[in-house]
């Protein structure tokens, strides 16, 4: 009996312990003040330098907007604890994905999807890896109002929130003439910060200028071009310039990750009388790919590694599986020349695979080599674009 009271004494202090410490951290964040520079940064001509081949064509950013927009995005104070804000999940550093597999919403609560990077996304036109939003104005509120995320159970309480915090002041009148706030405003600013991300400066995008591939890649990178454009498919749903399915990235494909989905995907293709889908999820940027693991819609894979695995060797016989993943209805393409002096790209991407072998129909298997794991993932990170993940104009204004 005393060794019992005595336990319940020591957790009833660890508890009060660790309630002390985080106390003190919560309450730090009411005093933060963003410090902006004394002239804004020029988001506008930023967006502007993307190649024009980028689609679809949008409205010009306007720098005031977006610099609100920027201390909104950062702002913690937007949560109904006060810890979490959008950047919380969307770090700049990882790409805006956030490293974890459920991110760590308010009061530690986990997410049941992985958070995806939301590089590019002003020229995407569905949002989630459920598509269940088609405005970017519209998504933008909906992690602030979710009960994991930052937990504003009433959306229209952000607005008294803001206007208690004289900095915004300025940055309204600024950006919209007056300082009056209103929740439309804050949507406004956050989805004009947001569509201001952008990323178009990967070693990768080098090859887009016409630029001898010689000059741009190394030996093992060829090869893993070559096997990610024509030995395996994976061009065939990451393709164009932000690597998803079409320009406007609004592909959803079911990948034959599981047999039977426990999350079922893409709820609104499912509409009442439609045949039931399942296990539909947008097709992801491949942009800063190598930053923002872990991966899939519920960050299942830790590495690139094992991403290859699973595509190569581990594809479900799921009866909604895509086209693209099953043999017999895959067909390749080209190759790509060596150059002098190279071995033979060819035959160092050249892998056996059933896509052959009259399995008509089953999921796709392919036998890859160390070798080609190895060029895969090297072309793979020549989608890396470290101005982005550097850019001051897209850093934490609350950060000293």
């Amino acid at each position: 009996m005393k060794k019992l009271i005595v336990a319940s004494v020591i957790i009833t202090c660890l508890i009060i312990a660790a309630c002390n410490k985080i106390k003190p951290q919560s309450e730090s964040f009411l005093n933060e003040t963003p410090t902006l520079p004394a002239t804004v940064y020029d988001y506008k001509t930023r967006t502007e330098q993307l190649p024009t081949n980028f689609n679809p064509s949008v409205t010009p950013i306007n720098n005031d907007i977006a610099t609100l927009g920027r201390v909104l995005f950062y702002e913690r104070k937007l949560s109904a604890n006060n810890t979490v804000s959008c950047g919380t999940c969307h770090q700049q550093s990882k790409a805006f994905a956030d490293g974890l597999a459920s991110s760590a919403g308010l009061a530690m609560g986990k997410t049941p999807r992985n958070s995806p990077t939301i590089c590019n996304i002003n020229r995407q036109t569905r949002f989630f890896w459920d598509g269940r939003e088609d405005t970017l104005v519209n998504m933008v509120l909906k992690p602030i109002g979710n009960h994991i995320e930052m937990g504003i159970a009433d959306i229209n309480t952000i607005v008294p929130k803001v206007q208690s915090l004289d900095y915004y002041k300025p940055l309204f009148t600024k950006a919209f003439g007056d300082e009056a706030v209103t929740k439309t405003r804050i949507a406004l600013a956050l989805q004009e910060f947001v569509g201001s991300i952008v990323s178009f400066e990967s070693k990768q995008d080098r090859e887009s200028n016409m630029i001898s591939f010689a000059d741009i890649y190394t030996v093992d990178e060829r090869v893993g071009r070559q096997l990610f454009m024509v030995s395996l498919p994976c061009a065939s749903c990451h393709t164009g310039d932000n690597f998803v399915f079409g320009w406007a990235g609004t592909q959803f494909q079911n990948i034959g990750l599981e047999e039977h989905y426990t999350d079922k995907g893409a709820t609104f293709m499912n509409s009442p009388g439609q045949f039931e889908m399942e296990g539909f999820f947008k097709v992801p940027t491949l942009r800063n790919i190598a930053l923002t693991a872990p991966y899939m819609h519920d960050g299942r894979f830790k590495t690139l590694e094992e991403v290859i695995d699973f595509y190569t060797q581990n594809i479900q016989a799921h009866p909604q599986l895509s086209g693209h993943l099953q043999s017999g209805l895959w067909g390749g393409g080209i190759f790509f020349p060596s150059f002098p002096g190279d071995p033979d790209i060819e035959q160092l991407a050249k892998v056996e695979s059933n896509a052959q072998a009259g399995k008509f129909g089953e999921p796709l298997r392919f036998a890859l080599n160390a070798y080609q794991k190895k060029c895969l993932v090297a072309y793979l990170k020549t989608f890396t674009d470290s101005k982005m993940i550097t850019e001051p104009m897209y850093s934490d204004p609350f950060r000293k």
